[in-house]
C-alpha cells in the first residue's frame, strides 16, 4: 500500500465517531494492507520500526495515547 493511501485512510479513521465503526475501518485497512501488513500495523501502533530495531522516534506514551484516544472516537479519552 503506498504511503498516500495510507495516510487517507488514517485520516478517514479520525472521522469515525464509534467504536464498532473503527474497529471495522481498522479491519478493512488491515485487509488491504496486502504484504504491507507488518508495517500499517506498526504504524496504527505508533511504532515506525520494527521492535528489533534500536531506532526512535522519541515520541512519548503521552503522544501515542493521545492519538489512540483521537483514533478511536470521542468517546474515549487518552
Amino acid at each position: 500500500m503506498e504511503f498516500e493511501a495510507f495516510a487517507d485512510r488514517c485520516r478517514r479513521l479520525e472521522t469515525e465517531s464509534g467504536d464498532l465503526a473503527t474497529t471495522a475501518a481498522v479491519a478493512d485497512l488491515f485487509g488491504d494492507a496486502g504484504d504491507d501488513l507488518a508495517v500499517t500495523t506498526r504504524f496504527l501502533l505508533g511504532r515506525v520500526f520494527p521492535a528489533h530495531d534500536t531506532r526512535t522516534l522519541d515520541i512519548g506514551p503521552a503522544a501515542c495515547h493521545e492519538a489512540i484516544a483521537r483514533a478511536a472516537g470521542p468517546n474515549v479519552s487518552a
